[in-house]
């Protein structure tokens, strides 16, 4: 259910992304609302790389170079998702990353270990 609200939430600020090239996207029809263009399990793991980034960002790692630009280069990639599907990932992870920083930005400041523990975790990048 919580996945079903976040692809939702994302059809409905899909205008904010780009879409062919710098163009935003048009907003979402009564048929992508109904039957959206992206898997449950697709939207959990940029849910996932979402909170992943959240934490990187904390961190004061990289989080667009190390979290959500692999994953969307390799989505890219597979040619199995449109621009709109890869613009409707992004906005469910932009969605997911700030939720998430909310709630560090309230516990202070990342600890070394917790740093060095997403550091090692994330890709390392060209």
């Amino acid at each position: 259910a919580v996945v079903q609200k976040m692809i939702e939430l994302g059809l409905k600020n899909i205008q904010r992304a780009g879409c062919d090239g710098f163009n935003p996207c048009a907003a979402a029809t009564q048929a992508e609302l109904k039957n959206p263009p992206i898997t449950i399990d697709q939207a959990r793991v940029v849910i996932i790389v979402g909170g992943r980034s959240a934490f990187a960002q904390w961190c004061g790692l990289d989080a667009e170079r190390r979290s959500i630009l692999p994953l969307l280069q390799s989505l890219r990639r597979s040619k199995r998702f449109d621009e709109r599907q890869l613009a409707l990932m992004a906005v469910i992870h932009g969605i997911q990353q700030s939720l998430i920083s909310e709630q560090l930005k309230a516990k202070g400041a990342c600890d070394a270990a917790t740093r060095k523990r997403f550091d090692e975790q994330l890709p390392k990048g060209p």
